[in-house]
């Protein structure tokens, strides 16, 4: 099995991997409970809304009806699979075979990517305190740095694919890329609902 298919089946299972469960804390947020806060966190965040969905539903352990504590689970989440996706990246830049600018494209990832821990951790304690606006401002610049990735990982595509005539869709580089901008796309939409709570 080639390196390459490996890396796409890592970020599968970085997906579908469970994350830590959420602590119990009072409730911080008012509004509704049940599946309707489930329903309210999820709505609008774009194409991975079912997942969304299907994610914060079946965490057993989660007091659905603490607004707070389903934050403090959504956030959880993306800190720990952002921090698994920073591993999967670091095996692609080790790639020998890949095009220099989506080498550097990836280096600039890890470069968004390191610091995106920190981000959602400053959300969380942020949201503690509840100080929301702050917590609003780190979660959004966490959403800022997946899409600047996202734009080098464009970019460099682009500028290749011009430079190489031979170059398409089924190449190495498009397939990584492409899998990496799904997984960024996929953790926006869960920073996106937790988000939706906060407000």
């Amino acid at each position: 099995m080639s390196s390459k298919v490996i890396f796409l089946l890592a970020l599968l299972c970085v997906s579908l991997s469970p994350a830590p469960a959420a602590a119990h804390r009072p409730r911080f947020l008012a509004g509704v409970t049940g599946d309707a806060l489930v329903q309210k966190a999820c709505r609008g965040v774009g194409k991975y809304e079912p997942e969304c969905l299907k994610i914060l539903r079946a965490t057993d352990k989660l007091d659905k009806g603490d607004s707070m504590d389903l934050a403090f689970f959504t956030l959880r989440y993306v800190e720990s699979h952002a921090y698994n996706l920073t591993v999967e990246i670091k095996k692609a830049a080790a790639e020998p075979d890949l095009g220099p600018m989506f080498q550097s494209a990836l280096a600039e990832c890890m470069e968004q990517y390191i610091p995106l821990d920190d981000l959602v951790e400053d959300g969380i304690n942020a949201m503690l305190a509840e100080a929301n606006s702050d917590s609003r401002d780190f979660i959004d610049a966490a959403i800022t740095s997946m899409d600047i990735c996202d734009g080098q990982l464009q970019s460099s595509y682009e500028e290749e694919k011009a430079d190489k005539e031979t170059k398409s869709d089924s190449s190495p580089d498009f397939q990584i890329a492409e899998a990496l901008k799904q997984h960024n796309e996929f953790l926006r939409a869960m920073l996106k609902a937790a988000l939706n709570i906060i407000n």
